[in-house]
C-alpha cells in the first residue's frame, strides 16, 4: 500500500518558530506527527476498533483545543467527524469509501489539527 503522509510539511516547520510554542503545544504537536507516522505505517486491513483507539488517542491529545474527533456511522459507513466543542456540531466529516482512503484521512486529521495549533500559535499559515 502507497500512503502519501500528508503532513510532511509540518515535518521541516522552522526549528526557531517551533522552539518559541509554549512546552504543552510543542508536545502536542509533536505527538500528533508520531501518531501520524504510525497510522501511515498501518496495513490497509484497519479495523474499526483500531480506528476508534487512533481517534481515542488524538482525543487525548487535543482535549484543550475546542475540538474533538468522534467515530460515527452513516448508514453502514464509518465517518470520522471533527467536532467542535462549543456547538457540538461537526466541523468536517470524513467519509472514508475504502480502508486506503480512511488512512489518507486521518492524514488530513492530522495535517488539519497540527494547522490548526500552528495557526493559532503563530497565525502563519
Amino acid at each position: 500500500m502507497d500512503v502519501k503522509k500528508i503532513g510532511a510539511e509540518y515535518e521541516n516547520f522552522p526549528g526557531t518558530l517551533l522552539k518559541s510554542l509554549p512546552e504543552n503545544v510543542k508536545n502536542t504537536v509533536n505527538e500528533l506527527k508520531e501518531m501520524q507516522n504510525r497510522v501511515v505505517s498501518q496495513k490497509a486491513e484497519m479495523t474499526v476498533e483500531e480506528m476508534q483507539k487512533i481517534i481515542e488517542s488524538i482525543n487525548s491529545k487535543i482535549k484543550n483545543l475546542g475540538i474533538y474527533l468522534a467515530f460515527d456511522r452513516e448508514g453502514n459507513i464509518p465517518v470520522v467527524k471533527v467536532v467542535d466543542v462549543q456547538s457540538g456540531k461537526a466541523v468536517k466529516v470524513f467519509p472514508p469509501k475504502e480502508i486506503t482512503s480512511v488512512i489518507q484521512r486521518m492524514n488530513e486529521v492530522f495535517d488539519i489539527l497540527i494547522g490548526f495549533i500552528l495557526k493559532k500559535y503563530f497565525r502563519l499559515l
